[in-house]
C-alpha cells in the first residue's frame, strides 16, 4: 500500500509533527501501489509545479527509499519528491487527515480505503482515488496450449512479486478435465 498525496501549490507549508519537515508549499501527496505506477504519478504533479509525497507500505519501505535515491541521482530538486515511511497509523493517517492535502490516491485494502474516505470527508473534503482489493482473472479456454497457459498464468500472478493491481490472481478453466491437467502442471511448476 502506498500513499501519494497531492497538496495544492497555493497551500501553506504542511504543519504535521514530526512530518512537517518533509513538506513544503505545493506538496502533492497521493497513494500508488507499484514502482512503475509511482513513476507515472511522480511525473505529472511534479512537472506541474507541485511536490509529491509518497508513503509506502511499511512492508515495502526499502523499495521506496531506493526509488528516492534514483530520484536524487536523476537531479530532482530537494523537496520536490518526498518519501514518508512508517505505519499507516500514525504516518498515513496524518497525511489523510491533513487540511493541506488536496488529493490522495491509494491502492490497498477496503478497510484502509474506508478510513481514508472518512478522514478526507472530515478534513477538507479532499479528492480521493481508491484501488481496493481487486482480483483479475486468467481465463483458460479448452483449445489452449496448456504448457503455455501455465507459464502465462504464473507470469500474470508473480510479476513484481504479485504486487500489481492487475495480477492474475484468479484462474477460470473452461472444462473440468482441463482443470485437473492445468492444476497439476501449475502446482508442479510452482
Amino acid at each position: 500500500m502506498y500513499f501519494l498525496l497531492f497538496i495544492h501549490p497555493s497551500a501553506d507549508a504542511v504543519q504535521l509533527s514530526p512530518l512537517a519537515h518533509l513538506f513544503q508549499t505545493g506538496a502533492c501527496p497521493g497513494l500508488v501501489s507499484a514502482i512503475p505506477a509511482t513513476l507515472i504519478f511522480l511525473r505529472d504533479p511534479s512537472f506541474s509545479g507541485n511536490t509529491v509525497v509518497i508513503k509506502p507500505s511499511e512492508k515495502t519501505s526499502l523499495t521506496a527509499l531506493a526509488l528516492g535515491e534514483l530520484i536524487v541521482k536523476a537531479g530532482f530538486p530537494p523537496g520536490v519528491i518526498n518519501i514518508v515511511t512508517g505505519f499507516g497509523l500514525p504516518a498515513g493517517a496524518a497525511l489523510a487527515k491533513s487540511n493541506k492535502v488536496a488529493k490522495i490516491s491509494f491502492t490497498g485494502s477496503n478497510a484502509t480505503g474506508r478510513a481514508i474516505l472518512h478522514d478526507a470527508a472530515n478534513s477538507n473534503l479532499k479528492k480521493v482515488s481508491l484501488e481496493l482489493g481487486g482480483k483479475s482473472p486468467v481465463i483458460v479456454c479448452a483449445d489452449v496450449n496448456v504448457d503455455e497457459a501455465v507459464e502465462k498464468a504464473h507470469q500474470a500472478l508473480f510479476t513484481h512479486s504479485g504486487q500489481v493491481c492487475v495480477a492474475g490472481s484468479r484462474v477460470f478453466v473452461q472444462y473440468e478435465e482441463l482443470y485437473y491437467v492445468f492444476k497439476f502442471k501449475c502446482s508442479s511448476s510452482a
